[in-house]
């Protein structure tokens, strides 16, 4: 988890490409 966190900071749409299902719940959890 805290490694997606800070992939998700250096670049997101990196991120998406590896990890769409992971990245975007780290994003609903951060919006909560």
């Amino acid at each position: 988890m805290r490694m997606l966190g800070l992939q998700q900071i250096r670049g997101k749409q990196s991120v998406y490409s590896r990890f769409p299902e992971d990245v975007f719940e780290l994003i609903v959890e951060n919006f909560k």
